[in-house]
């Protein structure tokens, strides 16, 4: 289902605001990285409308190799009952070695209700190595984190356009930190 701006695999059929239903192919992000012979990502980025469990269940063995995860999460079930809520993702997530570290953008109803917000999340690993550094500080890094995406822009064409260059500055952040 799209409104022509955002799009969910769920059934929003009680939403005026989608117009059409496309059938679209869906692969499992595994699957896709074997495919396409691509290296295990450092950096997952997950936006997808209420899917995020459903894509982060297909990435078993990315999860292992990323350091940083991106995810849109979601205190109300905006995309219908299988819409995942922040508390479900962060539960997923912990049985994987990853925690919460960081809050980003925030999206409100038009009542002002807080619906979902941008979270960051940072393999065991990571937070091991920058906690071991005499220089590192998890507090700078998701601050430094949240920054690159605070301006990230919200219409289709500028977010396609974006999200290589956003992907490489994540990269080279998690590759500088100590």
């Amino acid at each position: 289902f799209h409104d022509g701006y955002g799009s969910s695999v769920h059934d929003v059929h009680h939403s005026s605001e989608f117009k059409e239903t496309l059938n679209v192919p869906r692969r499992r992000l595994d699957d896709y990285v074997a495919e396409m012979g691509l290296p295990a990502p450092d950096v997952i980025k997950i936006d997808c409308q209420g899917s995020e469990d459903a894509i982060l269940r297909g990435a078993e063995k990315a999860l292992k190799r990323a350091k940083v995860l991106f995810v849109e999460t979601w205190f109300e079930r905006c995309y219908g009952p299988k819409n995942p809520l922040i508390t479900e993702i962060i539960e997923f997530l912990r049985r994987h070695s990853f925690s919460l570290v960081e809050l980003g953008e925030r999206v409100y109803d038009a009542k002002h209700r807080l619906t979902s917000l941008d979270a960051f999340f940072f393999s065991e690993s990571l937070l091991e190595r920058i906690w071991l550094s005499p220089s590192g500080s998890v507090p700078e890094l998701a601050t430094k984190l949240t920054a690159l995406t605070a301006d990230s822009p919200t219409t289709p064409d500028s977010v396609y356009a974006n999200n290589a260059r956003l992907r490489k500055r994540l990269e080279d952040l998690i590759q500088t930190a100590p």
